[in-house]
């Protein structure tokens, strides 16, 4: 099932909070992980499920967090630390080297604002 699928039947949103219904099986305790990243809190609650053991679902919660925690390196303006907050400082003076990854993120952010002229209105794009 693609990821829009996914988002428009599980996600609800009010204003800039997101939710995911999840179902608990009553006398089960869900697991719960949690990380601070990009300057807000992520939560996962894991309810146990019969086609997983625990530790594996932990495992896979935690390759969640693993991967939030990486774009916070990465993305986050929050940190001074973090790659794109390193191009923020030194590409107006030189050129700042970046990975493959980094360049078609960027690459794509050029064609997004060609394409919308530079709107930033959910509507116009």
């Amino acid at each position: 099932m693609p990821w829009s699928a996914v988002r428009d039947r599980a996600w609800h949103r009010t204003g800039t909070d997101a939710t995911l219904d999840v179902v608990i099986e009553p006398g089960t305790v869900p697991t719960f992980l949690a990380s601070q990243a990009m300057g807000t809190r992520f939560e996962f609650v894991l309810p146990v499920c019969s086609r997983l053991a625990d530790r594996d679902l932990r495992a896979a919660g935690e390759a969640a967090l693993a991967v939030i925690d990486d774009c916070d390196a990465r993305y986050s303006l929050f940190r001074s630390d973090s790659l794109l907050a390193r191009i923020n400082r030194g590409a107006f003076e030189r050129p700042v080297k970046v990975d493959d990854d980094m360049f078609e993120l960027l690459a794509a952010c050029a064609e997004l604002r060609d394409a919308t002229e530079g709107s930033n209105k959910r509507s116009e794009i």
